[in-house]
């Protein structure tokens, strides 16, 4: 199963998000956006392009999904998207991969996932006027991305959140 967070903008929990449902779920991380996942999720490592040239994918795929080893997208993924979106389908098949998308996700990814999930700001109806324009910011980027992605699901980011997900992910 791939799930692809996508944060409303910069700053609303999307890459803690990712990094609670990888830890917890047990899962494969999949930094798309600028290896902040990678090095909150404190494991090994490897750079997405250069699997794209190993001649054993398979048993790279075996190593990641045994040792939960982090992807990174990097630029040279371009050079052959599909096979990057090959790969990290032949990941997804056996694993859990969750992958931090940023705010504006790979091209093609949203369509590999099973799961688009955009994450928001609370609403801040009750907080400093700092924190009301960061959720009306929010919201305006939620309208967008959800006209790109009609069938992505918006929440917040809060750790009841990420828990409910977890458990949602172990019982399925």
């Amino acid at each position: 199963m791939l799930i692809l967070l996508i944060g409303a903008k910069g700053g609303v929990g999307t890459t803690s998000l990712a990094r609670c449902l990888a830890r917890d779920g047990r899962g494969v991380g999949l930094d798309l956006s600028d290896g902040q996942l990678a090095a909150r999720l404190e494991r090994r490592t490897w750079l997405l392009a250069g699997l794209l040239f190993d001649r054993n994918a398979r048993g790279a795929v075996d190593q990641i999904v045994k040792r939960r080893i982090s992807l990174l997208w990097s630029p040279e993924c371009k050079l052959d998207p599909d096979a990057v979106r090959g790969m990290v389908r032949a990941v997804a098949d056996r694993s859990l991969v969750v992958a931090d998308g940023g705010t504006e996700p790979v091209e093609g990814m949203a369509e590999l996932a099973d799961v688009v999930i955009v994450v928001t700001a609370k609403d801040a109806t009750d907080e400093d006027e700092a924190s009301r324009t960061n959720a009306l910011v929010a919201q305006y980027h939620v309208h967008r991305l959800k006209r790109r992605f009609p069938r992505a699901v918006v929440t917040p980011y809060s750790r009841e959140v990420a828990q409910n997900l977890t458990e949602q992910l172990l019982s399925s």
